[in-house]
């Protein structure tokens, strides 16, 4: 896998998480920070991505 598709996932990750979050409970904290979620995810895709390549 390319390694720039880590970060990817990892925003729809977050990205699905809030959607799922939103549709399904009354909780607003999602809806005030959705970027924070987003860049959170992004860097998340990051460490498991540099995680992967340290164990090759």
């Amino acid at each position: 896998m390319k390694k720039n598709i880590y970060p990817a996932l990892g925003i729809l990750l977050a990205g699905g998480s809030m959607l799922l979050m939103n549709e399904y409970t009354e909780l607003t904290i999602f809806n005030d920070y959705p970027l924070l979620w987003i860049i959170g995810g992004m860097f998340f895709g990051m460490w498991i991505g540099r995680l992967i390549q340290k164990k090759s």
